[in-house]
C-alpha cells in the first residue's frame, strides 16, 4: 500500500510507521489497508461495515518485557483519523472500553468500541472516573491523588501527580495501553515501593534484590509455593475517594532467573516525568 493511497504521504513508496511507549515498548513496519471490514455489535443486533481501515503490520515489535507478545494496538485520538479507534468511530461512535487477558491463563481479552453496549455506572458493580482534558490529543489521563496498600493510603504528597506542575490543578495520571508495567513518578514510586516491601517481608523475607526490565523489588520464592503467597493488595485512589484495587495477578511479576531460580517482583517502575497506568496492571 502506498502513503498517497492512504492519503499519508505524497509519493507512491510503501508508508512506514515508528511507535514508541515511555517504557521503551515499541513497534516499527508499514501501514496496511484492509478494503472491506464487517462485523456484529456486540449485541449481534446490527452489522458494522467500513472500507479502506488503515492498519500497522509490524516487521520489528519490542516489548519491555520478555512475554511472548509481539504486538501494539493502540487506541490513540489525535485528530488525525489514523489510529483504529479514530477510523471505528465514523460508524459506532468514539467510546471504547478494554480488558486483557489474565497472563498465563487461557481467558480472553476484548476491546470495544462504540457508543453502545458499554457498562453504567453503578450497574453491575461498576463504577467510573472521567478522563482529563491535558490539551494533549492522544493522550488518556485520569485524576490520581494518592495510592493504597493492604486499603492503607501509602501518603503520597498532595499534587505528586498534577502534569504540569504546582499550577495544574488536575492530576495526570496516563492510561496507556501500550506500556506495559505500572509506571510512577519518582515522588510517588517510593511511597508505594516502600510499603508493598513492608506488606511483603513477612512472607518474602528481607532479602530484596534488583530484577530484570527495571524492577527493584524482587525476592527469590525457591521452595515456596507461590499460589499461596498472600499477595499484597494496591491500586490508585481517586480524586473523588473512590479506590481502585488490581487483581491479584496483575500485583506481581514471575520469572525464572538465569540462575533458574523463581523470582516475585513488584511489576512497577519509576519515570522522573510522569505517571502511566500500563497494560499489565489492567488485567
Amino acid at each position: 500500500m502506498s502513503c498517497r493511497t492512504q492519503g499519508l504521504g505524497a509519493d507512491n513508496e510503501e508508508c512506514a510507521y515508528q511507535v514508541g511507549y515511555m517504557d521503551g515498548t515499541n513497534s516499527i513496519g508499514y501501514i496496511g489497508v484492509d478494503l472491506h471490514l464487517r462485523w456484529w455489535t456486540p449485541d449481534f443486533r446490527r452489522q458494522v461495515s467500513l472500507q479502506y481501515v488503515g492498519f500497522g503490520c509490524g516487521h520489528t515489535n519490542h516489548l519491555n518485557i520478555n512475554s511472548g507478545v509481539s504486538g501494539i494496538f493502540g487506541l490513540a485520538n489525535q485528530g488525525n483519523g489514523v489510529s483504529v479507534l479514530e477510523q471505528f468511530q465514523r460508524a459506532v461512535g468514539s467510546s471504547f472500553q478494554l480488558c486483557f487477558p489474565i497472563a498465563g491463563r487461557r481467558t480472553d481479552g476484548f476491546i470495544q468500541i462504540g457508543d453502545q453496549n458499554l457498562p453504567v455506572a453503578g450497574r453491575n458493580g461498576f463504577s467510573s472516573t472521567p478522563f482529563l482534558n491535558k490539551g494533549m490529543p492522544g493522550l488518556y489521563f485520569v485524576d490520581v491523588v494518592d495510592f493504597h496498600v493492604n486499603g492503607v493510603s501509602v501518603g503520597i504528597p498532595p499534587g505528586t501527580f498534577n502534569f504540569f506542575g504546582a499550577n495544574d490543578l488536575l492530576g495526570g495520571f496516563n492510561i496507556d495501553s501500550g506500556s506495559f508495567f505500572l509506571i510512577l513518578i519518582t515522588g510517588a514510586f517510593y511511597h508505594v515501593r516502600d510499603a508493598y516491601r513492608n506488606a511483603m517481608r513477612p512472607q518474602l523475607g528481607n532479602t530484596i534484590i534488583t530484577g530484570r526490565s527495571g524492577m527493584d523489588t524482587c525476592w527469590d520464592v525457591s521452595g515456596k509455593n507461590m499460589p499461596n503467597i498472600n499477595a499484597a493488595q494496591y491500586g490508585p485512589i481517586f480524586r473523588l475517594g473512590r479506590a481502585m484495587v488490581l487483581r491479584r495477578i496483575a500485583t506481581f511479576f514471575t520469572y525464572i532467573s538465569h540462575k533458574g531460580n523463581p523470582m516475585w517482583c513488584l511489576p512497577v517502575l519509576q519515570h522522573t516525568e510522569m505517571s502511566i497506568f500500563g497494560g499489565y496492571a489492567s488485567q
